[in-house]
């Protein structure tokens, strides 16, 4: 039978560590090069609307 539910919970905990990591290293790089503060910005946001969609696929999941 076809897995339903291919990604467990430890895959999404373990993508929103690499979130976090990424999201540190922009706020160095950002404070390091601040000319590109909007750049970083954006790259920023992305990631954090990245980690909110795990949040909510996790939420999802426990209601299955």
């Amino acid at each position: 039978m076809t897995n339903l539910h291919p990604y467990n919970r430890i895959a999404i905990e373990e993508i929103a560590v690499r979130n976090e990591t990424a999201r540190h290293m922009i706020a160095g790089f950002s404070a390091e090069m601040p000319a590109l503060a909007d750049f970083w910005r954006h790259l920023d946001t992305a990631l954090a609307d990245n980690l909110a969609l795990s949040v909510e696929v996790t939420r999802l999941n426990a209601e299955l």
